[in-house]
């Protein structure tokens, strides 16, 4: 089990009524997230894709676990 520290390093990011004109695929919304922290400080990502009851439209879920800490205004 991890420490309290370990916690925040776990970042869960949701985006819901995603363009699928800029973001088409689960692993590019992934890459723009681990660009966005930096690739060194991403030890592991896990990003889901799923579809709105309509059937049309999109949102995709991520975690992105972290070497360390970050601050999330920077990113955002």
């Amino acid at each position: 089990m991890g420490t309290c520290s370990d916690q925040r390093s776990v970042y869960l990011i949701t985006y819901s009524h995603s363009d699928l004109e800029i973001v088409n695929s689960r692993e590019q919304f992934a890459e723009i997230w681990v660009k966005a922290f930096g690739e060194q400080l991403v030890r592991q990502w896990a990003c889901s894709c799923e579809k709105h009851q309509d059937g049309i439209n999109v949102h995709y879920h991520l975690a992105l676990k972290l070497t360390r800490k970050a601050r999330w205004k920077a990113v955002r």
